[in-house]
């Protein structure tokens, strides 16, 4: 949706196990924010760089427009664009996803004993206990996040019966694929904290920019994304179901939201050696990475 009337964005930054307001900003120039109810939907906001607010929105954060508890998401990319007119064109562009996409964050692990996380039951029952299992209450504490879950009693549960039976898949896309073949809608509200909402229905850190006080770029695009981050890989090597090797590798201590988890798929490692490797090599691959294009003025006038 495009907004009619311009909305008021806050700011917020989850820290200390809470949302924190960070800053409510109003001179930005276009917003707009496009629901789905299968899959996450996305939000882009475009603002003057030259504006000291525009410096404020940064990766991570999570924005909500007006008061509308549905209109709220993770900014997941920023780009800085200059224009043929130099740094006085400069633009920032700031694009997300609403608050469904921290999912995105999990594998499904926490597997049975056939080496699958398995269940057929109504469509809410299996998407609101998946959720539950990988990042909620009957998760490990590093991986849980901060999102209010009740499953109800098949009978009184939402969408058509539906199996899953996935192992180390990513938790987001399964959800998105439940939501859709069980025909229910699905959401995180905010009021301070989220919420998983699910209903009947079918488908009707840090700021980094380049210099440009000398003017040596005609016009470029500087990118910060997360989009294929992560800081905590589960590599799969010999034997299969329960006999399989699993080796997690992480940078640091991840946890919580600042926890982001892939899944390798490597049958052909036997030795600790070779997890190890392959868990450093997978990390640096995932690894934040920044990008900038750019045109150079022919000629400098500052050399």
């Amino acid at each position: 949706m495009s907004y009619k009337d311009k909305p008021q964005i806050k700011l917020y930054k989850y820290e200390n196990s809470a949302f924190v307001l960070q800053a409510i900003i109003d001179d930005f120039q276009e917003v707009s924010f496009e629901h789905n109810i299968y899959e996450a939907g996305t939000f882009t906001i475009t603002i003057n760089y030259n504006i000291p607010n525009a410096l404020l929105f940064q990766r991570g954060l999570f924005c909500q427009f007006g008061n509308n508890p549905y209109d709220f998401g993770e900014i997941i990319t920023i780009q800085d664009a200059i224009g043929e007119d130099g740094k006085g064109s400069q633009i920032r562009t700031i694009t997300g996803y609403d608050a469904r996409y921290i999912l995105k964050r999990r594998v499904i692990k926490n597997l049975n004993s056939n080496g699958q996380w398995a269940m057929t039951d109504k469509g809410e029952v299996v998407l609101r206990s998946l959720v539950d299992d990988q990042c909620g209450s009957n998760a490990e504490a590093k991986r849980q996040l901060p999102i209010a879950n009740v499953i109800p009693a098949s009978a009184d549960a939402k969408g058509k019966v539906y199996s899953v039976s996935e192992n180390f898949t990513n938790l987001y896309e399964v959800c998105k694929t439940i939501a859709t073949q069980s025909e229910i809608g699905w959401r995180l509200s905010f009021d301070g904290v989220l919420t998983l909402e699910v209903f009947s229905g079918q488908d009707l850190s840090q700021t980094v920019r380049f210099d440009t006080n000398y003017e040596s770029l005609a016009n470029g695009e500087f990118t910060d994304s997360s989009d294929a981050f992560s800081n905590a890989i589960y590599i799969g090597g010999k034997g299969q179901n329960d006999d399989r090797d699993i080796y997690e590798g992480e940078d640091g201590t991840p946890e919580g939201l600042d926890r982001f988890e892939s899944w390798d798929n490597q049958s052909s490692l036997t030795i600790e050696a070779e997890y190890e490797a392959e868990a450093l090599s997978m990390l640096t691959q995932y690894g934040q990475t920044l990008t900038m294009n750019g045109n150079g003025l022919a000629k400098c006038p500052y050399v």
